[in-house]
């Protein structure tokens, strides 16, 4: 028998973390064409949600050229799905955060650069006058 079970800190949104390291932002901003991804307010999907607000940053990675395919599944599976079609395709590059034995490089380089995307959105929400 499984049970669905849920649980929440009250003070969960009261936590805060250190700041992303700047080295890596810097890092990011001095690449050619680099600009901040912007933030777009849903308050349809908020109020679906129950939530107060609600900001998904644009389909950059489509914009970008990649090839974006939808399956379903859970997140693993879709991991599993994505290496399988790069170890078919001579000429396909994967890029992803799920590191395995033989692929931890790359992973690395995403995670740094989530520490870009949440400087952009704390910058971004600050802009608006949001205490994130």
């Amino acid at each position: 028998m499984t049970t669905d079970r849920w649980a929440t800190r009250r003070d969960a949104g009261t936590w805060r973390c250190a700041p992303a390291p700047a080295s890596v932002a810097d890092f990011h901003a001095g690449i050619f064409g680099h600009a901040a991804t912007p933030l777009h307010e849903v308050p349809e999907l908020a109020d679906e949600l129950g939530v107060d607000r609600l900001f998904v940053t644009a389909a950059a990675i489509a914009a970008e050229g990649a090839e974006v395919v939808r399956i379903a599944g859970s997140y693993d599976q879709a991991v599993v799905t994505a290496a399988r079609a790069a170890a078919d395709e001579p000429d396909v590059v994967l890029v992803q955060d799920t590191a395995w034995p033989g692929y931890e490089v790359v992973p690395g380089w995403v995670v740094e650069g989530y520490s870009t995307l949440f400087r952009e959105i704390d910058d971004d929400l600050a802009a608006r006058g949001i205490d994130a």
